[in-house]
């Protein structure tokens, strides 16, 4: 009997040790779990918010086939000769002056409008006409042809006054593609009804 009182105390004790033992192993597998638990977040935020990233490939267009870009060294059309712009995209700028001409003063003027300077850049020509009068002259409509009678497209006019009654006007015009000007001739027509031809030759 007494034998066998002492095999049970044995294996109720045996079987209290891998108890306690059990218990040790997962009280020391939790902290790594909750490690794991709080670093996990945090490898999923990196992979979830990549850096954003720009995309600079020319698009294509919608009809298909190869981008089409402009390159770097041709001019875009303008609307205005700028010497800024034409030195930074490799345009030449042309500008010619000329001498105001020796001339009786017509009716209505005490200067009649003369072209006293022109600015050439790729196929825009920019007119400066001056004139002296009473009151300042302010062109309304413009007619630009070449002697052959091709007559060029007027882009803009514009109008400027000095105390002195000098006015000054300035007509811009678009040759055609390729053309070689050499000659221009103004039929130009005031606000006021006053009407004047100018002419422009040896151009820039």
């Amino acid at each position: 009997m007494r034998s066998s009182l002492i095999v049970v105390s044995a294996l109720a004790a045996f079987a209290a040790q891998a108890q306690e033992g059990k218990r040790t192993e997962v009280d020391a597998a939790q902290p790594a779990s909750a490690s794991e638990k709080v670093e996990r977040p945090v490898l999923v935020a990196s992979r979830t918010n990549p850096p954003a990233t720009v995309d600079t490939r020319a698009a294509a267009p919608a009809s298909g086939g190869e981008p089409k870009a402009q390159s770097a060294g041709t001019p875009a059309e303008r609307a205005d000769c700028s010497a800024v712009e034409s030195f930074l995209d490799g345009t030449e700028l042309a500008v010619r002056t000329y001498e105001e001409p020796h001339a009786a003063p017509a009716r209505g003027w005490m200067r009649a409008p003369f072209v006293a300077a022109v600015a050439r850049c790729g196929r825009l020509y920019i007119l400066q006409v001056r004139s002296k009068s009473r009151e300042p002259w302010v062109v309304r409509q413009a007619r630009v042809a070449v002697p052959s009678g091709v007559v060029l497209h007027v882009e803009a006019l514009r109008s400027g006054a000095l105390p002195d009654e000098r006015a000054f006007n300035v007509v811009v015009v678009r040759a055609p593609p390729g053309a070689k000007l050499s000659t221009l001739r103004l039929d130009l027509s005031g606000e006021d009804g006053r009407v004047a031809q100018a002419e422009a030759g040896n151009l820039p």
